[in-house]
């Protein structure tokens, strides 16, 4: 907030927003009259109801002092650090609820004790160092006279765009953010998407054709947009309306939706302008602070921005140890599962080794696994495949409270055992314990301090993985089924080496369990380790320039891109971008869970407010979106 202000630009940050304090944070005094005494009470939460006019709701307990507040009464929302942030108002109306009453004021004036960088809204139960989200922390604010209302702006729609924001990748990751933007923008943006592929939505996760690769979470809890948590599930139904939220779909249904969000969000974005190239982004001149940034693709053609989202979703599998070059160069090892031809190739094949035993040997084991398919063998350090979701919807249990502070890895797991523990107790299994923690891992994960969060990488982060990120029910039981008939064997070993031997590839084999060593001979090697996302791992022109140049560095685990809280890069000289930002899977590391549609569709929503609000004085007021 500036020293003494409210405006439109404010208030296209916080219209809609509901923002929670902790009891205790926040102080309403309440001021009757010049000569009677003021009355100070704890607020338990302060939601925003209105930015036109500006008016709060505070809800205070409804004991005998509140119930006889005059009608001219004015009061001061005082929070953050020893109640430096304030809101000044004037009494509109006050509602009985329930033990409590609600103070409805409006706004004339309120101060921020940390211009530019303070949160002060939005705080986890523990506390305001755990945030379980947080309001972008770059809002910018205009004046008005206390006392005053806030002052109306005529807008007409531009002729032309006055800001642009472009978006690297079409895969979700990038729609997500596109339909956000198009949806919340004033007229005036234009929004240009960036993709060297030829279609824009499904990405390399939702692309695939195949049938029997499904979605790892049922259709009712495919959530891409947070204030509409049920719009994929109505798309679905309107072809299908015997679908139920239980069901796991086929991951192409996903990117079709997507494909068909994005054009419709276009067809209704009255004013903001989308534009799609098909090119490849190689580089990024950031040119002077304030300024405009330029991204140049390798057709030659630049595109000049306000501001810049990276939406790279998953890159390729690392290179794996023991693989010789002289296979590595032959069509005899497959470097990505997911390029062009690599599954048809390996369909006549007699043996092959699927190197990894995560999701990505899951799908291709099930596209391989048909008849007159290969023998397979999957190999890695744990030999442990994903588990399987239950045959009901996935519950929630009782929520997981998050600790006062900094926790350790050692207690947080105890916490886990004695929630499955709890779970059993009720008659439920273990997945509704994994499943409680979602809402809160990411801020469990920053509560651990850097050497916990090594620990949990190298030592337990697989066996996370098989119980949080499971499969289909339909899938775990076509994958037993290619075990049951020796189509499929998983094995715990590491490669030593793998070479050409005449027209077959020799492995030689160390198993987990034992020092003892074995040798295969297989028609084809597939690198199933799944996706990297450090940057200095990555195979990707843009990526390498924006180490080269220092706008982008590894995160201090070395696994994903370094960024803050808003996704913001974070240069080789530690300075934080202000026009360069990353989405979904690069914020691994930084975050634990990043990957996922829900992750994502809520990093989309905060990403898009942020970018708008920072450009709220060229833009003007946001839409409002209504929640369906």
């Amino acid at each position: 907030m500036d020293e003494n202000g409210m405006g439109p630009d404010l208030e296209t940050r916080f219209a809609g927003l509901t923002n929670r304090l902790p009891a205790g944070s926040a102080a309403v005094t309440i001021r009757g009259s010049a000569d009677a005494e003021s009355l100070t009470l704890a607020a338990d939460s302060l939601t925003v109801l209105s930015s036109e006019p500006p008016l709060l709701a505070v809800s205070v307990d409804s004991g005998a002092p509140v119930t006889e507040i005059p009608e001219s009464a004015r009061f001061t929302v005082q929070f953050g650090e020893g109640g430096a942030g304030r809101f000044e108002c004037a009494l509109e109306n006050t509602v009985p609820a329930g033990d409590h009453r609600l103070l409805i004021g409006r706004v004339e004036a309120m101060e921020d004790p940390e211009p530019g960088g303070h949160r002060p809204l939005l705080f986890n139960r523990s506390g305001s160092s755990l945030l379980v989200g947080h309001l972008p922390s770059k809002v910018p604010l205009v004046d008005i006279s206390p006392g005053g209302a806030p002052p109306k702006v005529a807008r007409e729609a531009p002729s032309e765009p006055v800001a642009t924001i472009a978006i690297v990748g079409g895969g979700a990751s990038g729609t997500l953010t596109a339909v956000q933007l198009l949806r919340r923008s004033a007229p005036g943006l234009r929004v240009v998407l960036v993709e060297k592929s030829e279609r824009v939505g499904p990405g390399v996760a939702y692309g695939t054709e195949d049938e029997q690769h499904r979605l790892n979470v049922p259709a009712g809890q495919m959530i891409g947009l947070p204030d509409r948590p049920y719009d994929f599930l109505e798309w679905v139904r309107r072809e299908a309306p015997e679908t139920q939220p239980q069901e796991y779909l086929a991951r192409r249904v996903f990117g079709r939706y997507l494909v068909d969000l994005l054009d419709r969000t276009i067809r209704e974005s009255a004013g903001v302008a989308f534009e799609r190239i098909r090119a490849e982004a190689i580089g990024i001149d950031a040119g002077e602070p304030g300024g405009l940034v330029t991204l140049e693709l390798d057709d030659g053609r630049e595109v000049r921005a306000d501001r810049v989202v990276l939406a790279l979703g998953n890159g390729r599998p690392s290179e794996l140890p023991g693989i010789d070059p002289a296979l590595a160069a032959s069509e005899r090892y497959v470097a990505d599962p997911w390029s062009p031809g690599a599954i048809e190739q390996a369909l006549t094949d007699e043996a092959v080794l699927l190197i990894g035993t995560g999701l990505t040997t899951v799908d291709m084991a099930i596209s391989l696994g048909g008849p007159g398919g290969p023998e397979m063998q999957a190999v890695s350090r744990h030999g442990l495949l994903p588990r399987a979701h239950g045959d009901t919807m996935p519950v929630r249990g009782r929520p997981v409270a998050l600790p006062d502070d900094r926790c350790s890895l050692t207690e947080l797991t105890s916490r886990l055992l004695t929630e499955i523990a709890v779970a059993g107790a009720r008659g439920e299994d273990w997945r509704v314990a994994f499943d409680s923690l979602r809402p809160i891992t990411n801020d469990l994960w920053r509560s651990l301090d850097r050497r916990d969060q090594k620990r949990f990488l190298s030592d337990l982060s697989r066996i996370w993985g098989v119980h949080r990120h499971r499969m289909a029910p339909r899938v775990a039981l076509r994958l037993e089924r290619l075990k049951v008939n020796r189509r499929l064997r998983v094995r715990a070993a590491s490669i030593i080496r793998a070479e050409l031997e005449e027209e077959r590839v020799a492995v030689q084999l160390r198993m987990s369990n034992s020092e003892t060593e074995e040798r295969l001979l297989v028609d084809r090697v597939i690198n199933c380790t799944g996706p990297t996302w450090d940057p200095r791992r990555l195979d990707q022109p843009l990526v390498g320039r924006l180490l080269e140049g220092g706008l982008l560095r590894a995160d201090a685990l070395g696994i994903g891109f370094d960024v803050d809280d808003d996704g913001a890069l974070i240069g080789s000289d530690a300075v934080t971008s202000e026009r360069i930002f990353a989405i979904g899977p690069p914020r691994n590391g930084v975050l634990l869970e990043t990957t996922a549609v829900p992750e994502i569709g809520q990093q989309a929503e905060l990403l898009a407010d942020l970018l708008l609000s920072g450009l709220a004085r060229t833009l003007g007021r946001a839409r409002e979106l209504s929640v369906a």
